[in-house]
Protein backbone atom coordinates (compact mmCIF):
# COMPACT_ATOMS: atom_id res chain seq x y z
CA UNK A 1 0.00 0.00 0.00
CA UNK A 2 3.13 2.10 1.06
CA UNK A 3 4.16 1.73 -2.35
CA UNK A 4 0.81 2.11 -4.54
CA UNK A 5 0.68 5.37 -2.48
CA UNK A 6 3.77 6.59 -2.69
CA UNK A 7 3.34 6.28 -6.58
CA UNK A 8 0.29 7.76 -6.66
CA UNK A 9 1.65 11.02 -4.97
CA UNK A 10 4.85 10.36 -7.15
CA UNK A 11 2.60 10.66 -10.24
CA UNK A 12 0.19 13.51 -8.40
CA UNK A 13 3.09 15.61 -7.79
CA UNK A 14 5.43 15.13 -10.62
CA UNK A 15 3.58 13.78 -13.98
CA UNK A 16 3.32 16.34 -16.53
CA UNK A 17 0.11 18.61 -16.84
CA UNK A 18 -2.47 17.54 -19.47
CA UNK A 19 -2.91 19.59 -23.17
CA UNK A 20 -5.18 22.57 -23.09
CA UNK A 21 -8.16 21.46 -25.20
CA UNK A 22 -8.10 22.81 -28.98
CA UNK A 23 -9.78 26.60 -29.62
CA UNK A 24 -12.59 26.58 -31.84
CA UNK A 25 -15.12 29.75 -33.17
CA UNK A 26 -13.93 32.95 -32.59
CA UNK A 27 -10.98 32.31 -30.47
CA UNK A 28 -9.68 29.79 -33.15
CA UNK A 29 -9.82 32.71 -35.90
CA UNK A 30 -7.17 35.00 -33.10
CA UNK A 31 -5.53 32.83 -32.34
CA UNK A 32 -4.60 31.81 -35.79
CA UNK A 33 -4.22 34.97 -36.70
CA UNK A 34 -1.41 36.06 -34.39
CA UNK A 35 -0.28 32.53 -34.13
CA UNK A 36 0.43 32.75 -38.26
CA UNK A 37 2.74 34.70 -40.54
CA UNK A 38 1.61 37.51 -38.70
CA UNK A 39 0.24 38.99 -42.32
CA UNK A 40 -3.71 40.46 -42.00
CA UNK A 41 -6.35 38.28 -43.92
CA UNK A 42 -8.39 41.12 -45.19
CA UNK A 43 -6.66 45.12 -45.69
CA UNK A 44 -8.25 48.59 -45.90
CA UNK A 45 -7.99 50.17 -49.31
CA UNK A 46 -9.36 53.44 -49.72
CA UNK A 47 -10.34 53.57 -53.46
CA UNK A 48 -10.58 57.29 -55.58
CA UNK A 49 -13.02 57.91 -58.26
CA UNK A 50 -11.72 60.46 -61.01
CA UNK A 51 -14.90 62.77 -60.32
CA UNK A 52 -13.75 62.57 -56.48
CA UNK A 53 -15.71 60.07 -54.93
CA UNK A 54 -14.18 57.45 -52.44
CA UNK A 55 -14.68 54.14 -51.71
CA UNK A 56 -13.53 52.44 -48.17
CA UNK A 57 -13.14 48.58 -49.18
CA UNK A 58 -12.22 46.11 -46.63
CA UNK A 59 -10.94 43.05 -49.15
CA UNK A 60 -9.58 39.85 -48.34
CA UNK A 61 -5.47 40.17 -48.79
CA UNK A 62 -5.75 37.07 -50.78
CA UNK A 63 -6.64 37.75 -54.15
CA UNK A 64 -7.31 41.27 -53.00
CA UNK A 65 -6.93 43.01 -56.90
CA UNK A 66 -9.85 40.98 -57.81
CA UNK A 67 -11.76 41.44 -55.23
CA UNK A 68 -10.92 45.03 -54.91
CA UNK A 69 -12.59 45.51 -58.84
CA UNK A 70 -15.92 42.98 -57.86
CA UNK A 71 -16.28 45.23 -54.56
CA UNK A 72 -15.96 48.54 -56.96
CA UNK A 73 -18.37 46.76 -59.38
CA UNK A 74 -21.02 46.13 -57.00
CA UNK A 75 -20.89 49.24 -55.87
CA UNK A 76 -21.31 51.53 -58.85
CA UNK A 77 -23.55 48.69 -60.58
CA UNK A 78 -21.18 47.93 -63.39
CA UNK A 79 -18.78 44.93 -64.63
CA UNK A 80 -15.93 44.67 -62.74
CA UNK A 81 -14.18 44.67 -65.91
CA UNK A 82 -14.83 47.73 -66.74
CA UNK A 83 -13.15 48.81 -63.43
CA UNK A 84 -9.10 50.31 -63.66
CA UNK A 85 -6.68 50.13 -60.43
CA UNK A 86 -3.54 52.12 -60.49
CA UNK A 87 -1.23 52.46 -57.56
CA UNK A 88 1.29 55.46 -58.46
CA UNK A 89 2.44 55.09 -62.03
CA UNK A 90 1.72 50.56 -61.74
CA UNK A 91 -1.40 49.53 -63.32
CA UNK A 92 -2.48 46.60 -60.85
CA UNK A 93 -3.56 43.70 -63.38
CA UNK A 94 -3.07 40.43 -60.90
CA UNK A 95 -1.70 39.43 -57.27
CA UNK A 96 1.65 39.77 -58.98
CA UNK A 97 1.86 43.38 -59.57
CA UNK A 98 0.13 44.07 -56.52
CA UNK A 99 2.80 42.49 -54.46
CA UNK A 100 5.35 43.94 -56.64
CA UNK A 101 3.22 47.38 -56.43
CA UNK A 102 3.32 46.84 -52.18
CA UNK A 103 -0.52 47.14 -52.30
CA UNK A 104 -1.20 46.86 -48.48
CA UNK A 105 -3.18 48.06 -45.40
CA UNK A 106 -3.82 51.97 -46.11
CA UNK A 107 -3.21 52.02 -49.41
CA UNK A 108 -5.13 54.78 -51.49
CA UNK A 109 -5.98 52.85 -55.07
CA UNK A 110 -6.98 55.45 -58.17
CA UNK A 111 -9.97 53.95 -60.15
CA UNK A 112 -10.90 53.94 -63.87
CA UNK A 113 -14.01 53.19 -65.18
CA UNK A 114 -13.90 52.13 -68.87
CA UNK A 115 -16.41 52.62 -71.63
CA UNK A 116 -19.48 49.65 -71.53
CA UNK A 117 -16.81 48.01 -74.57
CA UNK A 118 -14.51 47.24 -72.33
CA UNK A 119 -16.63 45.39 -69.82
CA UNK A 120 -18.88 43.21 -73.25
CA UNK A 121 -15.57 42.31 -74.31
CA UNK A 122 -13.92 41.44 -70.51
CA UNK A 123 -16.87 39.35 -69.86
CA UNK A 124 -16.36 37.74 -73.24
CA UNK A 125 -12.51 37.11 -72.46
CA UNK A 126 -10.89 39.55 -74.68
CA UNK A 127 -9.02 41.74 -73.99
CA UNK A 128 -8.32 45.11 -75.84
CA UNK A 129 -6.42 44.69 -78.81
CA UNK A 130 -2.92 46.34 -78.91
CA UNK A 131 -2.91 48.17 -82.32
CA UNK A 132 -6.65 49.69 -81.00
CA UNK A 133 -5.10 51.43 -77.62
CA UNK A 134 -2.32 52.60 -79.76
CA UNK A 135 -4.48 54.29 -82.46
CA UNK A 136 -6.14 55.54 -79.71
CA UNK A 137 -3.10 57.16 -77.97
CA UNK A 138 -1.94 58.27 -81.08
CA UNK A 139 -5.06 60.21 -82.02
CA UNK A 140 -4.60 62.36 -78.76
CA UNK A 141 -0.67 62.88 -79.71
CA UNK A 142 -1.87 64.54 -82.74
CA UNK A 143 -4.49 66.33 -80.64
CA UNK A 144 -1.79 67.52 -77.99
CA UNK A 145 0.51 68.74 -81.23
CA UNK A 146 -2.64 71.15 -82.04
CA UNK A 147 -3.55 72.07 -78.16
CA UNK A 148 0.55 73.09 -78.19
CA UNK A 149 0.88 75.15 -80.60
CA UNK A 150 -1.88 77.60 -79.30
CA UNK A 151 0.37 80.37 -76.97
CA UNK A 152 0.43 79.03 -73.52
CA UNK A 153 -0.83 80.63 -70.47
CA UNK A 154 1.50 82.74 -67.87
CA UNK A 155 1.11 80.84 -65.11
CA UNK A 156 2.47 83.66 -62.75
CA UNK A 157 -0.87 85.29 -62.61
CA UNK A 158 -2.98 82.43 -62.68
CA UNK A 159 -4.08 83.17 -59.32
CA UNK A 160 -6.16 86.39 -60.07
CA UNK A 161 -7.52 85.89 -63.63
CA UNK A 162 -10.55 84.31 -64.52
CA UNK A 163 -10.50 81.11 -67.28
CA UNK A 164 -12.21 78.78 -69.25
CA UNK A 165 -10.50 75.27 -70.60
CA UNK A 166 -11.20 74.82 -74.10
CA UNK A 167 -11.39 71.53 -76.05
CA UNK A 168 -9.25 70.58 -78.72
CA UNK A 169 -12.93 71.94 -81.22
CA UNK A 170 -12.71 75.30 -79.37
CA UNK A 171 -15.43 74.26 -76.90
CA UNK A 172 -15.32 76.19 -73.65
CA UNK A 173 -15.93 74.49 -69.89
CA UNK A 174 -15.31 77.14 -67.68
CA UNK A 175 -13.17 75.98 -64.59
CA UNK A 176 -13.87 78.17 -61.45
CA UNK A 177 -13.29 76.40 -58.15
CA UNK A 178 -11.78 77.70 -54.59
CA UNK A 179 -8.26 75.78 -53.99
CA UNK A 180 -9.83 73.90 -50.38
CA UNK A 181 -12.72 72.36 -52.65
CA UNK A 182 -10.45 71.16 -55.25
CA UNK A 183 -8.47 70.17 -52.93
CA UNK A 184 -10.67 67.66 -51.99
CA UNK A 185 -12.02 66.22 -55.48
CA UNK A 186 -9.45 66.08 -58.08
CA UNK A 187 -6.46 66.32 -56.30
CA UNK A 188 -7.89 63.17 -54.34
CA UNK A 189 -8.57 62.00 -57.83
CA UNK A 190 -5.12 62.22 -59.35
CA UNK A 191 -3.54 61.05 -56.09
CA UNK A 192 -2.36 64.27 -55.18
CA UNK A 193 -0.72 64.77 -52.24
CA UNK A 194 0.24 68.18 -50.60
CA UNK A 195 3.61 69.08 -51.67
CA UNK A 196 3.96 66.01 -53.46
CA UNK A 197 4.92 64.49 -56.40
CA UNK A 198 2.03 62.58 -58.26
CA UNK A 199 2.68 59.02 -59.02
CA UNK A 200 1.52 59.02 -62.97
CA UNK A 201 3.41 58.20 -65.74
CA UNK A 202 5.48 59.98 -68.35
CA UNK A 203 5.19 63.70 -68.01
CA UNK A 204 1.64 63.61 -66.40
CA UNK A 205 2.73 65.02 -62.89
CA UNK A 206 1.26 67.32 -60.24
CA UNK A 207 2.51 70.05 -57.92
CA UNK A 208 0.75 72.23 -55.32
CA UNK A 209 2.51 75.85 -55.62
CA UNK A 210 1.03 78.72 -52.92
CA UNK A 211 -1.34 80.28 -54.89
CA UNK A 212 -2.57 77.48 -57.41
CA UNK A 213 -2.92 73.32 -57.90
CA UNK A 214 -1.05 72.53 -61.43
CA UNK A 215 -2.94 69.81 -62.45
CA UNK A 216 -1.91 68.17 -65.69
CA UNK A 217 -4.52 66.00 -67.15
CA UNK A 218 -4.20 62.66 -68.14
CA UNK A 219 -4.60 62.83 -71.70
CA UNK A 220 -6.00 59.09 -72.01
CA UNK A 221 -8.82 59.34 -69.79
CA UNK A 222 -12.19 60.94 -71.20
CA UNK A 223 -13.82 60.66 -67.79
CA UNK A 224 -11.79 63.95 -66.75
CA UNK A 225 -13.15 65.82 -69.42
CA UNK A 226 -17.03 64.64 -68.36
CA UNK A 227 -15.94 65.70 -64.91
CA UNK A 228 -14.34 68.98 -66.23
CA UNK A 229 -18.28 70.24 -67.70
CA UNK A 230 -19.76 69.59 -64.38
CA UNK A 231 -17.57 72.19 -63.10
CA UNK A 232 -19.69 74.65 -64.43
CA UNK A 233 -21.34 77.63 -62.24
CA UNK A 234 -19.64 77.50 -59.15
CA UNK A 235 -18.21 79.90 -58.02
CA UNK A 236 -17.18 83.24 -59.26
CA UNK A 237 -13.69 83.44 -57.82
CA UNK A 238 -11.17 80.75 -57.42
CA UNK A 239 -7.79 80.50 -56.10
CA UNK A 240 -6.96 77.30 -57.79
CA UNK A 241 -7.28 76.13 -61.20
CA UNK A 242 -6.81 72.91 -63.86
CA UNK A 243 -4.46 73.21 -66.36
CA UNK A 244 -4.49 70.80 -69.05
CA UNK A 245 -1.78 68.65 -71.03
CA UNK A 246 -3.08 67.30 -74.21
CA UNK A 247 -6.68 67.27 -75.26
CA UNK A 248 -7.37 70.25 -73.03
CA UNK A 249 -5.54 73.08 -72.34
CA UNK A 250 -6.17 76.13 -70.22
CA UNK A 251 -6.84 79.73 -71.61
CA UNK A 252 -6.76 82.70 -69.14
CA UNK A 253 -9.97 85.34 -69.74
CA UNK A 254 -8.11 88.27 -67.56
CA UNK A 255 -8.91 91.51 -67.87
CA UNK A 256 -6.83 92.09 -71.35
CA UNK A 257 -8.27 91.26 -74.07
CA UNK A 258 -7.96 87.92 -75.68
CA UNK A 259 -4.82 87.41 -79.04
CA UNK A 260 -6.18 86.48 -82.08
CA UNK A 261 -5.20 83.26 -81.62
CA UNK A 262 -7.29 82.78 -78.65
CA UNK A 263 -10.13 84.03 -80.69
CA UNK A 264 -10.16 82.69 -84.10
CA UNK A 265 -12.08 84.20 -86.74
CA UNK A 266 -14.14 81.35 -87.21
CA UNK A 267 -15.69 81.90 -83.77
CA UNK A 268 -16.08 85.00 -84.44
CA UNK A 269 -18.08 84.61 -87.79
CA UNK A 270 -20.29 82.57 -86.33
CA UNK A 271 -21.00 84.15 -83.08
CA UNK A 272 -22.01 87.26 -85.04
CA UNK A 273 -24.39 84.89 -86.96
CA UNK A 274 -26.16 83.64 -84.22
CA UNK A 275 -26.04 87.66 -82.93
CA UNK A 276 -28.00 88.76 -86.05
CA UNK A 277 -30.29 86.03 -86.27
CA UNK A 278 -33.56 87.57 -85.72
CA UNK A 279 -32.59 90.33 -84.69
CA UNK A 280 -33.85 93.94 -86.06
CA UNK A 281 -31.08 94.87 -88.54
CA UNK A 282 -32.54 98.60 -89.12
CA UNK A 283 -31.79 99.14 -85.28
CA UNK A 284 -28.75 97.57 -84.84
CA UNK A 285 -25.63 99.62 -84.94
CA UNK A 286 -22.03 97.95 -85.11
CA UNK A 287 -20.72 99.42 -82.18
CA UNK A 288 -23.71 97.14 -80.21
CA UNK A 289 -22.38 94.38 -82.10
CA UNK A 290 -19.00 94.83 -80.67
CA UNK A 291 -20.35 95.21 -76.54
CA UNK A 292 -22.49 92.19 -77.28
CA UNK A 293 -19.69 89.94 -78.80
CA UNK A 294 -17.48 91.37 -75.80
CA UNK A 295 -20.36 89.79 -73.35
CA UNK A 296 -20.83 86.88 -75.20
CA UNK A 297 -16.79 86.13 -74.69
CA UNK A 298 -16.59 87.39 -71.25
CA UNK A 299 -14.08 90.06 -72.45
CA UNK A 300 -13.64 94.10 -71.04
CA UNK A 301 -15.34 96.42 -72.63
CA UNK A 302 -13.55 97.72 -75.77
CA UNK A 303 -11.45 94.49 -76.27
CA UNK A 304 -12.85 94.07 -79.87
CA UNK A 305 -11.84 97.80 -81.22
CA UNK A 306 -8.62 96.42 -82.20
CA UNK A 307 -10.87 94.45 -84.34
CA UNK A 308 -13.52 96.59 -85.45
CA UNK A 309 -13.29 96.01 -89.41
CA UNK A 310 -12.98 92.05 -89.15
CA UNK A 311 -16.42 92.66 -87.35
CA UNK A 312 -17.35 95.13 -89.85
CA UNK A 313 -17.11 92.78 -92.34
CA UNK A 314 -18.81 89.73 -90.68
CA UNK A 315 -21.63 91.89 -90.11
CA UNK A 316 -21.80 92.94 -93.80
CA UNK A 317 -21.68 88.99 -94.81
CA UNK A 318 -24.30 88.29 -92.76
CA UNK A 319 -26.93 91.10 -93.50
CA UNK A 320 -26.58 90.42 -97.17
CA UNK A 321 -26.78 86.85 -96.84
CA UNK A 322 -30.20 87.50 -94.64
CA UNK A 323 -31.25 89.90 -97.23
CA UNK A 324 -30.33 87.76 -100.46
CA UNK A 325 -32.63 85.07 -98.27
CA UNK A 326 -35.55 87.07 -98.03
CA UNK A 327 -35.45 88.62 -101.93
CA UNK A 328 -35.57 84.71 -102.53
CA UNK A 329 -38.56 84.14 -100.64
CA UNK A 330 -40.06 87.59 -101.61
CA UNK A 331 -39.21 86.51 -105.38
CA UNK A 332 -41.00 83.26 -104.90
CA UNK A 333 -44.10 84.71 -103.52
CA UNK A 334 -44.37 87.17 -106.27
CA UNK A 335 -44.03 84.93 -109.28
CA UNK A 336 -46.83 82.44 -107.91
CA UNK A 337 -49.03 86.12 -107.74
CA UNK A 338 -48.24 86.39 -110.95
CA UNK A 339 -48.97 83.50 -111.89
CA UNK A 340 -52.03 82.98 -110.56
CA UNK A 341 -53.30 86.62 -111.58
CA UNK A 342 -52.20 85.51 -115.28
CA UNK A 343 -54.74 82.11 -114.65
CA UNK A 344 -57.45 84.20 -113.40
CA UNK A 345 -57.21 86.59 -116.64
CA UNK A 346 -57.59 83.85 -118.30
CA UNK A 347 -60.56 82.06 -116.96
CA UNK A 348 -62.32 85.79 -116.78
CA UNK A 349 -61.84 86.21 -120.51
CA UNK A 350 -62.99 83.11 -120.92
CA UNK A 351 -66.95 83.74 -119.38
CA UNK A 352 -69.39 85.26 -121.82
CA UNK A 353 -70.25 89.03 -120.94
CA UNK A 354 -73.62 88.88 -119.15
CA UNK A 355 -76.69 91.31 -121.26
CA UNK A 356 -78.00 94.02 -120.02
CA UNK A 357 -81.07 95.10 -120.03
CA UNK A 358 -82.78 98.44 -118.95
CA UNK A 359 -85.59 98.15 -116.81
CA UNK A 360 -88.90 99.62 -118.23
CA UNK A 361 -87.52 99.84 -121.61
CA UNK A 362 -89.91 99.03 -124.67
CA UNK A 363 -87.32 97.14 -126.24
CA UNK A 364 -86.96 94.82 -122.86
CA UNK A 365 -91.34 94.50 -122.28
CA UNK A 366 -91.23 93.37 -126.23
CA UNK A 367 -88.42 90.98 -125.87
CA UNK A 368 -90.38 89.37 -122.40
CA UNK A 369 -93.37 89.34 -124.50
CA UNK A 370 -92.03 87.32 -127.22
CA UNK A 371 -89.57 84.44 -126.01
CA UNK A 372 -88.16 82.93 -129.06
CA UNK A 373 -87.48 85.97 -130.48
CA UNK A 374 -86.03 87.35 -127.98
CA UNK A 375 -83.54 84.73 -127.52
CA UNK A 376 -82.76 84.72 -131.22
CA UNK A 377 -81.68 88.22 -130.85
CA UNK A 378 -79.65 87.46 -127.76
CA UNK A 379 -77.78 84.86 -129.34
CA UNK A 380 -77.47 87.37 -132.65
CA UNK A 381 -76.47 89.89 -130.25
CA UNK A 382 -73.66 88.33 -128.06
CA UNK A 383 -71.75 87.01 -130.49
CA UNK A 384 -69.83 89.59 -131.98
CA UNK A 385 -68.95 90.67 -128.30
CA UNK A 386 -68.11 87.45 -126.96
CA UNK A 387 -65.76 87.11 -129.63
CA UNK A 388 -64.22 90.39 -129.21
CA UNK A 389 -63.77 89.82 -125.02
CA UNK A 390 -62.36 86.69 -125.87
CA UNK A 391 -59.64 88.07 -128.17
CA UNK A 392 -58.98 90.86 -126.17
CA UNK A 393 -58.69 88.54 -122.78
CA UNK A 394 -56.21 86.74 -124.85
CA UNK A 395 -53.95 89.41 -125.21
CA UNK A 396 -53.83 90.31 -121.27
CA UNK A 397 -53.29 86.65 -120.51
CA UNK A 398 -50.47 85.40 -122.73
CA UNK A 399 -48.05 88.24 -120.76
CA UNK A 400 -45.84 85.63 -120.00
CA UNK A 401 -45.62 83.62 -123.35
CA UNK A 402 -44.98 87.35 -125.23
CA UNK A 403 -42.29 88.18 -122.70
CA UNK A 404 -40.43 84.72 -122.58
CA UNK A 405 -38.48 85.01 -125.93
CA UNK A 406 -38.24 88.84 -125.74
CA UNK A 407 -34.12 88.90 -124.99
CA UNK A 408 -31.71 86.91 -123.32
CA UNK A 409 -30.26 86.98 -119.71
CA UNK A 410 -26.79 88.38 -120.78
CA UNK A 411 -28.84 91.26 -123.00
CA UNK A 412 -31.06 91.96 -120.11
CA UNK A 413 -28.14 92.53 -117.75
CA UNK A 414 -25.93 94.44 -120.12
CA UNK A 415 -28.53 96.81 -121.77
CA UNK A 416 -30.84 97.47 -118.24
CA UNK A 417 -30.08 100.31 -116.02
CA UNK A 418 -31.44 101.31 -112.36
CA UNK A 419 -35.05 102.34 -112.09
CA UNK A 420 -36.40 105.30 -109.88
CA UNK A 421 -38.70 103.83 -107.41
CA UNK A 422 -40.83 105.90 -104.91
CA UNK A 423 -42.14 105.23 -101.06
CA UNK A 424 -43.73 107.61 -99.18
CA UNK A 425 -40.95 110.56 -99.03
CA UNK A 426 -37.89 108.73 -100.30
CA UNK A 427 -36.79 108.18 -103.46
CA UNK A 428 -34.30 105.49 -104.53
CA UNK A 429 -32.69 102.98 -106.92
CA UNK A 430 -33.39 99.69 -107.82
CA UNK A 431 -30.49 97.68 -109.68
CA UNK A 432 -30.88 95.04 -112.51
CA UNK A 433 -30.56 91.94 -110.60
CA UNK A 434 -30.60 87.91 -112.06
CA UNK A 435 -32.02 86.61 -109.39
CA UNK A 436 -30.88 82.82 -108.66
CA UNK A 437 -34.65 81.28 -109.52
CA UNK A 438 -33.37 82.41 -113.33
CA UNK A 439 -35.50 85.68 -113.45
CA UNK A 440 -34.50 88.70 -114.13
CA UNK A 441 -35.96 92.02 -112.94
CA UNK A 442 -34.56 94.80 -110.55
CA UNK A 443 -33.80 94.66 -106.90
CA UNK A 444 -33.39 97.33 -103.86
CA UNK A 445 -32.52 97.14 -100.04
CA UNK A 446 -33.46 99.97 -98.28
CA UNK A 447 -34.44 102.02 -95.17
CA UNK A 448 -37.74 103.77 -95.52
CA UNK A 449 -38.65 106.53 -92.73
CA UNK A 450 -42.14 107.06 -91.78
CA UNK A 451 -44.21 108.97 -88.93
CA UNK A 452 -46.72 107.49 -86.71
CA UNK A 453 -48.31 109.21 -83.83
CA UNK A 454 -46.08 111.80 -83.98
CA UNK A 455 -42.77 109.54 -83.80
CA UNK A 456 -40.46 108.97 -86.74
CA UNK A 457 -39.82 105.04 -87.59
CA UNK A 458 -37.50 103.82 -89.95
CA UNK A 459 -39.35 100.48 -92.35
CA UNK A 460 -36.56 98.34 -93.61
CA UNK A 461 -37.91 98.17 -97.50
CA UNK A 462 -36.49 95.32 -99.88
CA UNK A 463 -38.25 95.23 -103.29
CA UNK A 464 -38.13 92.18 -105.44
CA UNK A 465 -39.70 93.46 -109.76
CA UNK A 466 -39.01 90.10 -111.81
CA UNK A 467 -39.80 90.56 -115.37
CA UNK A 468 -42.83 88.24 -116.24
CA UNK A 469 -41.68 85.68 -118.27
CA UNK A 470 -37.66 86.22 -117.65
CA UNK A 471 -37.69 82.68 -115.76
CA UNK A 472 -38.00 81.20 -120.08
CA UNK A 473 -35.27 83.45 -121.11
CA UNK A 474 -32.32 81.80 -122.37
CA UNK A 475 -28.55 82.82 -120.97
Amino acid sequence: MADGATGKAAGKGRGPPPPPPPPSGKAASKGSKHAGSGAPESIQILAVLMDGREFSLQIECEGRVEGLRMSLGTRLGISSHRVKLALGAEVLKNESTARACGLSDGCVVNVVILPPLYGTLGRAGVAAPGEVVAAKMELHDALAQVMFALPKTDFTELATAQFEVYHWNLEPVRVQRAARALRGTVTGAFGLLQGRRCGQSGDARAYRGPHFLFVPINRIDNHVCKYLSELVGCAQKQTALLVGQGDWALRRMASEPLDRAELPDERLQEAVRLLLKGRDLAGTSLKEVRADLEKKFNLSAGSLDSRREKVKQFVAEEISRIQAGEAEEAEEAGEEAQEDGEAQEEEEAKEPPKASKPRGSKRGKEAKASPPDAKRAKGTAEDPPRRSTSGEGKGKGKIKDRQSSSMTREEFMAKAKPITVTIGDKTFKAAPKLFSTGSCGFMASTKVPVEVGGQSLVLQCGLNLPVIGSKEWSD
